[in-house]
C-alpha cells in the first residue's frame, strides 16, 4: 500500500483536524468558495491530477489563513485515492507569490507570530513530504516563501520573462530556516546555496535555471500547459516505487524539522518581536507600499 504521506509529526495532523471538521468535502468547498485563499480543482483530462491555485489578492502573500488553507488542501488531495499529482500555481499571472504577509509579522503578539511560524512549518512539510507528485507552475515572481514552496516540489517550471525567485528574508535580519537552506543546497549545491541564502539573492528566471533552482523556463502563457504536459511522465512510474525513493531522499530532513520544530517556533517568533527586526519589517512594508503607489496606472 502506498502511504498517503511520510511519517510526520502528529501535532501537524492534530492541528489540521482542529482546523476543519469537514475534511472529505474540503476540496469541493475550496473549489466553489471565493473567500478561500486557495482553490482546488480536478483536471478535466488527467483524472489523477489536482490543480491547487493560490488566490489571495493581490499577490499571494502568505498569512496564517493562507498557510492553513494550503496545508489542509494538500492533506485533502492526499486523501483522495484517485489523486496522484498536484500542480501548484497562482491565479494572478505575473505573481506566483510575494512571500510572507508582512502585516502578519508587524505589531503582532508573540503568540500570533508563533501561529504564523507553526503554519509555515506545517504547510512546507505538507508539500515537501506528500506522497503526491508535486509540480510548481511558477507563473510570475516567487519571492521568499514563494520560492520556499516551489523548492519543496518535485519539479519546477518558471515563466521565462523578467521574473525573480529567491529566499530574501535575511534582508530583514531573519535567518533562513535550516530546512530551506538545506533544500537550497540540495538543488544549487552547497557553495552556491550558501551564498544565495546569506545574501538574499534574487535570481532571474534564466539564472534560476542555470543554477538548478528551477527545472524549466517557458513563456508565461505556457507555464501551466507545460506543467500539465510534465505530469504523465511522473505518473508512468508506479507509486509504490516512486514514493519509496522520495521518502528515502526526504525523510531525514522531515525528521530533523520535527525534532526541533517547537524550539524553532519559539526562537524565530522571539527574534521577529525584537524592536530592530520590527523596524526592518516596517521599512520593507513601507518600500512595498511606495513601489505600489509609484506604479503607472
Amino acid at each position: 500500500m502506498v502511504p498517503h504521506q511520510f511519517s510526520r509529526c502528529h501535532s501537524i495532523l492534530k492541528m489540521l483536524e482542529r482546523s476543519t471538521s469537514t475534511t472529505n468535502s474540503f476540496t469541493r468547498k475550496l473549489s466553489s468558495d471565493s473567500s478561500s485563499y486557495v482553490s482546488v480543482q480536478d483536471d478535466e483530462e488527467i483524472k489523477e491530477l489536482a490543480i491547487l491555485t493560490l488566490q489571495k489578492k493581490p499577490i499571494n502573500t502568505f498569512c496564517p489563513n493562507l498557510l492553513r488553507d494550503f496545508t489542509i488542501a494538500i492533506k485533502n488531495i492526499e486523501q483522495d485515492k484517485i489523486k496522484r499529482a498536484v500542480i501548484i500555481t497562482s491565479a494572478f499571472p505575473g505573481q506566483f507569490s510575494a512571500g510572507i504577509d508582512l502585516p502578519s509579522l508587524l505589531g503582532k503578539t508573540l503568540e500570533e507570530v508563533k501561529e504564523l511560524w507553526r503554519w509555515l512549518q506545517a504547510s512546507w512539510l505538507s508539500v515537501y513530504g506528500t506522497r503526491l507528485v508535486t509540480i510548481a507552475a511558477i507563473n510570475g515572481h516567487a519571492i521568499a516563501a514563494g520560492t520556499a514552496f516551489a523548492i519543496g516540489c518535485d519539479y519546477r517550471i518558471m515563466a521565462e520573462e523578467d521574473y525573480l525567485a529567491g529566499l530574501t528574508v535575511i534582508r530583514m535580519g531573519i535567518p533562513v530556516p535550516f530546512w530551506l537552506s538545506t533544500q537550497m543546497a540540495n538543488l544549487l549545491g552547497k557553495q552556491e546555496a550558501a551564498k544565495a541564502v546569506q545574501l538574499g539573492t534574487l535570481f532571474t528566471s534564466h539564472q534560476a535555471l542555470e543554477n538548478g533552482l528551477v527545472d524549466e523556463i517557458v513563456p508565461l502563457n505556457r507555464v501551466f500547459e507545460k506543467a500539465r504536459q510534465e505530469v504523465p511522465r511522473w505518473l508512468e512510474i508506479p507509486d509504490h516505487a516512486r514514493v519509496a525513493i522520495k521518502q528515502d531522499l526526504r525523510q531525514s530532513l522531515i525528521d530533523r524539522v520535527n525534532e526541533v520544530k517547537d524550539v524553532e517556533v519559539d526562537q524565530n517568533a522571539a527574534l521577529v518581536m525584537q524592536p530592530n527586526i520590527q523596524r526592518n519589517i516596517a521599512r520593507a512594508l513601507k518600500r512595498l507600499k511606495e513601489r505600489k503607489n509609484n506604479k503607472p496606472s
